[in-house]
């Protein structure tokens, strides 16, 4: 029977290897490595041999691995143990090493992986990390502060309504914008309170509530009403089918005003706006659908991109392409997802889709 030597070259199998095979001994130095170590470190396996191993090791690194060379020297086996060596030229590479000692004969078998690309993907990460924390908290004190610095106005705005004496205004339609102006202000400050109550919280985007569909959309509508009365606009609203949600109230109430603001802002310019919004049980969870009589949209040229950040469709107005594309980020926030079918001077519908395994 032919022997495992006869069957095998193991010194080719020791020189082919992509890994970084290496004999050092007890006394620093090595004494034999393969071709993908001089290959590595650009030297010679004459120039490896001829210097003590922590000469290539990086300055940093050379106190800890010191250490660890020590525990090899007693006995005991080094794995997935990590250190930096300085190449020829000056790069730094990253090494994964599995090493084993032979007290017998005071050597240590060693086998490194170069895994200077995953540190740097780590490297990469933990700074983009570092850059969104910043820019979190960056975004979070610029939200506080607007938040903060609007009390002061809307507040001033609900003492001239205290000072002003309503009693004594004979003009009905005076009257009634006036009360309508009042509504609206109100609703603005219960807005501003709730913003700034959030940005106290740890994780405010996260917290779920069982909310009612009616409830939320009354809160909304009672700070648009004057838009709504301006634009003559119908709504015709049946949450009887699923009148609950779970899902954060601010989210809710952004979805409900960016939806509806909307459809008024697009309303076709030869009929008055008509939004109905129903709710139902779907196969994917609780469906809100919200559909206008307006403009609609031309799908096959805008159906890639219509919740996309800055993307706007219609010429003449105020737009900034912001609206939808939050309306979609708060309901993948949740595993939730929007649809939309529209058709040109025609409507849109819109369906959202939230997790019914959300629900309380």
């Amino acid at each position: 029977m032919e022997t495992v030597k006869g069957l095998f070259d193991l010194d080719i199998f020791f020189h082919l290897s992509p890994d970084l095979f290496c004999i050092s001994g007890y006394d620093g130095y090595l004494k034999k490595v393969n071709a993908s170590v001089s290959a590595l470190l650009e030297y010679s396996a004459e120039e490896l041999y001829g210097r003590p191993v922590n000469d290539f090791i990086h300055p940093e690194d050379r106190d800890f691995t010191e250490k660890q060379r020590d525990l090899l020297r007693q006995g005991q086996p080094l794995l997935h143990f990590e250190n930096r060596y300085i190449t020829a030229s000056g790069r730094t590479v990253w090494l994964n090493w599995a090493s084993m000692p032979v007290p017998e004969k005071k050597l240590v078998y060693a086998i490194a992986r170069d895994v200077t690309h995953k540190k740097q993907q780590e490297a990469d990460r933990n700074r983009l990390l570092a850059d969104l924390s910043r820019m979190h908290q960056e975004l979070k004190q610029l939200s506080y502060t607007s938040s903060h610095d609007l009390r002061g106005p809307v507040s001033n705005l609900l003492a001239l309504f205290g000072l002003l004496d309503q009693e004594s205004i004979e003009d009905p339609a005076l009257r009634e914008f006036i009360d309508i102006f009042q509504s609206a202000t109100h609703a603005l400050k219960a807005n501003v309170d709730h913003y700034v109550n959030l940005l106290g919280e740890a994780h405010p985007a996260h917290r779920n509530e069982t909310l009612s569909f009616q409830g939320v959309l009354d809160d909304v509508l009672q700070g648009i009403q004057a838009l709504i009365q301006g634009a003559r606009a119908t709504l015709r609203v049946d949450f009887s089918a699923c009148p609950e949600v779970s899902f954060p109230r601010a989210h809710l109430a952004s979805i409900f005003l960016n939806l509806l603001t909307n459809a008024i802002k697009y309303a076709h310019p030869e009929r008055l706006p008509e939004i109905t919004l129903s709710s139902r049980h779907g196969a994917q969870g609780i469906e809100l659908i919200i559909e206008d009589n307006g403009q609609g949209f031309d799908m096959d040229a805008v159906a890639h991109k219509v919740f996309g950040l800055h993307q706007t469709f219609h010429e003449g107005m105020d737009s900034k392409g912001i609206g939808l594309y939050l309306v979609q980020n708060y309901l993948k926030s949740c595993g939730g997802s929007i649809f939309l079918e529209s058709q040109l001077n025609k409507g849109s519908r819109f369906t959202l889709v939230f997790p019914e395994a959300r629900l309380a």
